[in-house]
C-alpha cells in the first residue's frame, strides 16, 4: 500500500503528518508540497522521517506576481506546477489513497486525474479548515466562471475532472471525507464517509513536524494572540490598524503579553511600521502554524482574527482558548460565521464589546 498526500498550506502538513502517523504507521506514505507558503528545513527534516518521499513542486512564491496577469497569469503558473508534478510522480506507481485537502485548484484536479487513471485509487478529502462546513465558492458571474472552467478543461485536458467546485470535497469519485467536526459538515458532504480528524491526531501532527517550534516559542501564558489577515483581504487598512491599536492598549491596561502573526501565505511586511511602534509585542514566524502556538498556551487565551481556520482547531486543541472574531468590528460580511458561533467563536459588535469580551478571564471550561 501507498498513499500520496497533497499539501498547500502548513495546517495541510499537520494534519497529513497527523494521519499518517496514527493510521498509516506501517506503509509508504509520500507528499506532494506545493509551494504556497514558506517551509523551513527543520519542517522539511520532519517530513522525511515521516514521508518516504517528500515531493516539492513550484507554486505562488516561486512566480512573480503581476496583477494585469489575471486568470492567463494563474492558468501559466499552474500548468508549470502540474509539468512538475508529472516528472515526480513515478511511472506506474500505484496509489491506495490520494488524500487531497482543496480539489477546486487546477494543480490538484491534474494531480487525482493522474493517479486514478484505472479508477482504483482511493480518493480523500481532508478538510481545508471552514470550506468543509459553508459555502465556500460564491460566485460573482455564474455564466462567466463556467467559461473559465471550460477552457481550463480543454487546456490541461482534464476532462470529467474539470468541473467547477463550489463545496470543497464535492466530487464524484471522492468517497470518504475527513474532518474536525463531522456533526456540522456541509450537506452536500453527508452522502459521503464522514470520519472524524481526532485532537489526539491533531496534536501528533503537531508534535510530530514542530517540536523544534515547540522548544523555541516556548509556553504561551495568559496571552493574546492576534492572526492578522492577508494583505489582499485587508478592506480598510487604516481602520484595520486602529483595531490592533486598541487591542495593544487593551493588553497594556491587563498587562498581557501580545503575539502578533502573519498568515503563511503573506509577501508583504504591511504591518512594518506597526511592529516598529510597539515593539512589546511578539512576532511569530509566519511558516509556524497557529496551532503550534495554540498547543503551547497555558492559562487563559484569547485567539483574535477576522475569520480564520484556527478558530476550528483551537477547540480541538484547549478548552482555555476563547476565539474572537473581528468581522463585525472591520464590518466584514460572513457566510462562515453561522458554524463558527455554533462552535463557540464570539463575534463582538464594536471596540467596546471587543475590550470586554478580552477583560473576561477564568473562563476555562472544564
Amino acid at each position: 500500500m501507498t498513499n500520496l498526500f497533497m499539501a498547500h498550506t502548513p495546517y495541510h502538513l499537520l494534519l497529513s503528518a497527523g494521519i499518517a502517523t496514527t493510521e498509516f504507521v506501517d506503509v509508504r506514505n509520500e507528499i506532494v508540497i506545493v509551494r504556497d507558503f514558506r517551509v523551513n528545513q527543520g519542517t522539511l527534516d520532519a517530513l522525511r522521517l515521516v514521508f518516504a518521499d517528500v515531493k516539492i513542486v513550484r507554486g505562488n512564491l516561486d512566480y512573480a506576481r503581476n496583477s494585469f496577469g489575471g486568470t492567463a497569469l494563474g492558468i501559466c503558473n499552474a500548468y508549470r506546477s502540474i509539468s512538475e508534478i508529472k516528472n515526480k510522480l513515478a511511472e506506474g506507481q500505484k496509489y491506495s489513497n490520494l488524500f487531497i485537502f482543496n480539489n477546486f485548484q487546477l494543480v490538484s484536479k491534474k494531480t487525482m486525474q493522474l493517479v486514478n487513471i484505472s479508477n482504483d485509487c482511493n480518493i480523500i478529502y481532508v478538510e481545508d479548515g471552514i470550506a468543509a462546513y459553508v459555502d465556500d465558492k460564491v460566485l460573482d458571474n455564474i455564466n462567466l466562471d463556467h467559461f473559465k472552467w471550460c477552457f481550463k478543461r480543454l487546456f490541461f485536458n482534464l476532462g470529467s475532472y474539470g468541473h467547477n467546485v463550489r463545496i470543497l470535497g464535492d466530487e464524484v469519485r471522492i468517497r470518504e471525507c475527513r474532518v474536525l467536526f463531522p456533526e456540522h459538515v456541509h450537506d452536500v458532504l453527508r452522502k459521503k464517509l464522514v470520519s472524524e480528524i481526532s485532537g489526539d491526531q491533531l496534536r501528533k501532527g503537531i508534535i510530530t513536524l514542530y517540536e523544534g517550534d515547540l522548544l523555541q516559542n516556548g509556553l504561551i501564558c495568559d496571552a493574546v494572540i492576534v492572526l492578522l489577515d492577508l494583505f489582499s483581504e485587508v478592506r480598510d487598512l487604516a481602520v484595520y490598524t486602529a483595531t490592533l491599536e486598541c487591542i495593544v492598549l487593551m493588553c497594556v491596561a491587563m498587562n498581557r503579553v501580545m503575539y502578533v502573526k502573519y498568515h503563511p501565505r503573506e509577501t508583504r511586511d504591511y504591518m512594518e511600521s506597526f511592529f516598529h511602534q510597539h515593539e512589546g509585542i511578539k512576532r511569530i514566524c509566519s511558516s509556524v502554524p497557529s496551532e503550534v502556538l495554540l498547543y503551547s498556551c497555558k492559562g487563559d487565551l484569547h485567539l483574535i482574527a477576522t475569520i480564520t481556520t484556527s478558530f476550528v482547531t483551537a477547540f480541538k486543541l484547549s478548552k482555555s482558548i476563547r476565539c474572537v472574531s473581528l468581522a463585525k468590528v472591520l464590518g466584514v460580511d460572513s457566510n462562515q460565521g453561522e458554524f463558527l458561533r455554533k462552535i463557540g467563536v464570539e463575534f463582538p459588535a464594536n471596540i467596546d464589546d471587543l475590550g470586554n469580551v478580552i477583560a473576561r478571564r477564568n473562563f476555562h471550561l472544564s
